[in-house]
């Protein structure tokens, strides 16, 4: 008898999902433990990547979290804790668009806008089973207030829930721009990340004049 379509779909789907299985086991095997130390492979790629990021990191964490005092931190490792950062909600506080768009043969179809915005970023601090154990504000909207002015994109967008603060812009339906509250921001999560990392420069040299405050 002839295997059926699905009896050879089947098998070739739990084959995949073997292959899928012991390619993640043999990656998780070859990382260095660390027991003693923090992780910082969950950290945003773009983060990694800069190592002035990566020290002010280190000078941050373990003053900040108590399960992390003495630890140093590691990459491409298994550790006892690892760090990661989380976007919290964005409120948006004012938009003002303006049109520059010009008429003609050659019009240029151009519009700006000036966006007033206040979002949370927090250090999320998991133990080796995933669970959270600590966290610390970065980016606090209670005291940083960001605006940022720049041509629309219809292809931007944040992940993060959005709180209006401001009443809706109504733009012309027949026009190129389309109402940016049902296609998109000109923020996205890169650019929340890349203020989150600007934060962690001031952090950092709070941490560095309170520790030389203390020494004297």
């Amino acid at each position: 008898m002839k295997p059926s379509l699905t009896s050879i779909f089947l098998m070739f789907f739990f084959f995949a999902a073997f292959i899928s299985h012991s390619q993640k086991y043999s990656d998780n095997s070859r990382l260095r433990s660390y027991p003693d130390s923090y992780s910082l492979d969950q950290l945003p790629d773009q983060w990694k990547k800069k190592p002035k990021i990566l020290r002010a990191v280190d000078d941050i964490l373990p003053a900040a979290i108590n399960q992390l005092k003495g630890r140093r931190s590691c990459t491409n490792c298994k550790a006892d804790f690892y760090a990661s950062v989380k976007l919290d909600t964005l409120w948006l506080d004012s938009e003002t668009v303006e049109d520059q768009s010009t008429r003609g043969d050659n019009a240029d179809k151009k519009s700006y806008i000036t966006t007033s915005f206040r979002f949370r970023s927090y250090f999320s601090i998991s133990d080796s089973i995933g669970r959270e154990v600590g966290r610390m504000i970065i980016a606090d909207p209670r005291e940083d207030n960001y605006v940022i002015h720049e041509e629309y994109d219809l292809h931007k967008g944040v992940s993060i829930p959005v709180i209006y603060l401001m009443p809706a812009i109504a733009i012309d339906p027949n026009r190129y721009l389309r109402d940016i509250h049902s296609s998109g921001l000109l923020l996205n999560d890169n650019l929340l990340l890349d203020y989150t990392a600007d934060k962690l420069k001031t952090i950092r040299s709070r941490i560095k004049k309170f520790e030389v405050s203390g020494s004297e």
